[in-house]
């Protein structure tokens, strides 16, 4: 997804696309074992950017969640996702200084995409 979804090209293929069929986005955050919760808080902005631009439903999906050093992800995903910002700020508050205010902020302004949508937890086998 990463070739396109970030490109103008990506507009054009999911808006053809669009037109035929009915479209949504599986964005996956896979596991890498130094992962902090701040990484993956940015990668779920990234989801949230990508869902804006392409103009499809993205289904976020932690992938390898029992290989997560970090336990609070996927609240702070479901958290995020669903616009409960200062749940998910009360995760970072204090652990990371400027960037923790930034993402707040952030937050807040992503707070009125929010979706009515659950993150999937899934174990692989």
């Amino acid at each position: 997804m990463e070739v396109f979804a970030l490109r103008w090209a990506g507009r054009i293929v999911v808006g053809e696309l669009k037109r035929i069929m009915n479209l949504a986005g599986v964005f996956l955050a896979d596991h890498e074992p130094e992962r902090e919760l701040i990484d993956s808080i940015t990668t779920a902005f990234l989801s949230k950017i990508v869902e804006l631009k392409l103009e499809i439903p993205i289904i976020p999906v932690l992938n390898k969640l029992d290989l997560w050093k970090d336990n609070s992800i996927a609240k702070a995903w479901q958290d995020l996702f669903q616009g409960d910002i200062k749940e998910c700020y009360s995760l970072i508050k204090g652990n990371y200084g400027v960037l923790s205010d930034l993402l707040f902020e952030l937050s807040e302004a992503l707070a009125s995409f929010s979706s009515p949508i659950r993150v999937i937890p899934y174990i692989s086998l």
